[in-house]
């Protein structure tokens, strides 16, 4: 009782404003911010220290919070600078779909670390500007999609096994969307979307048939001609 009535005298900040809760012990901080969005429904972002507590926060979120409580991720790259290897896929899939859903996000919390803060981010512009919807009836051009998708840092493979790849074999493409959990599979009849499935990339089985899918692009950065001028220059 003592907690939740502490929780009632906290008011949102102005906009202009920063408060600086101090104190807490435990999951108490996750348990005050849950209740603070259910009574306001406004954004929040939660600064993080490391990507652990990024982790803890955000479950813990989600436990004390609503099914309504929008939790958004969005985690570092996890590479040192000046390191000869590039993010993991997985990472750099979470930070498009968070990047994408914070574009029309008008409530919840994102958790963040102080690293990514201080890091340039792609603007949301990009990332929508970027991604392409397929349904099924849409018209579809194979090589036009195949030069689309690896402008937008796809990988085009013999078989789709990891986030970020394509293949092609006759009238079907299998694509593994950035974002996505599992590869879709796009069936062809002539130059229409003849279907839609997801599939499990190990047995190559059918999961699901899909009435739409939305592809974010590979990289947080562009790949065409023009941004490779930039780039050089």
């Amino acid at each position: 009782m003592e907690l939740k009535s502490i929780t009632r005298q906290i008011e949102v900040p102005a906009p202009h404003l920063v408060h600086n809760w101090q104190d807490y012990v435990g999951s108490a901080d996750s348990y005050v911010l849950a209740q603070l969005n259910s009574c306001s429904g406004q954004f929040f972002i939660y600064v993080a220290s490391d990507s652990e507590e990024v982790d803890r926060v955000a479950n813990e979120l989600r436990f004390f919070g609503s099914r309504e409580l929008n939790v958004l991720k969005f985690p570092e790259w996890e590479t040192l600078p000046y390191d000869t290897f590039s993010p993991h896929d997985d990472l750099i899939s979470e930070r498009l779909a968070t990047s994408f859903e914070l574009f029309d996000v008008t409530s919840g919390v994102l958790v963040v670390t102080v690293r990514t803060l201080l890091q340039n981010m792609p603007p949301n512009r990009f990332v929508r500007s970027q991604s392409f919807l397929f349904e099924p009836g849409q018209t579809f051009d194979i090589q036009l999609e195949r030069e689309r998708l690896t402008q937008t840092g796809y990988r085009h493979v013999e078989l789709v096994l990891e986030r970020g790849e394509f293949a092609v074999r006759g009238s079907i493409m299998d694509i593994f969307p950035m974002g996505s959990g599992r590869p879709i599979r796009i069936d062809l009849y002539d130059d229409l979307i003849d279907g839609i499935r997801s599939f499990d990339p190990d047995s190559q089985r059918t999961i699901a048939r899909l009435d739409e899918v939305r592809l974010l692009p590979a990289k947080e950065f562009p790949l065409d001609q023009s941004a490779i001028s930039r780039f050089r220059k």
